[in-house]
């Protein structure tokens, strides 16, 4: 992640399905530079369906277009990583709302 943040998970992707014993209730997908990863797309993509809710955050919504699970959908994510959606992704629509200042 950039800004200074890291994450240090707890759990191997095994260990954590092995301990939920189920699909999770949410998987929240933060901006991850590595967006192609296919251990994290495969697990993403595994484990979503009617009884868990996958969303992203900011540039997160890169990771979830590469799972393919929003193909002809639509996304919104942050303006910097609009143009890597136009190359990459253009199956999905970019809802672009840039942020200004409050009205």
């Amino acid at each position: 992640m950039w800004g200074g943040v890291d994450i240090m998970p707890h759990y191997s992707f095994d260990e954590l399905d092995k301990l939920l014993g189920k699909n999770p209730d949410v998987v929240v997908i933060p901006f991850i530079k590595d967006y192609d990863n296919q251990e994290i797309i495969q697990w993403i993509r595994s484990h979503a369906g009617p009884e868990t809710m996958t969303v992203s955050i900011c540039g997160g919504a890169l990771v979830l277009a590469a799972t393919g699970l929003v193909d002809d959908g639509q996304v919104t994510t942050h303006q910097g990583v609009f143009p890597v959606f136009a190359k990459q992704f253009p199956q999905i629509e970019v809802v672009k709302r840039l942020m200004g200042p409050p009205p």
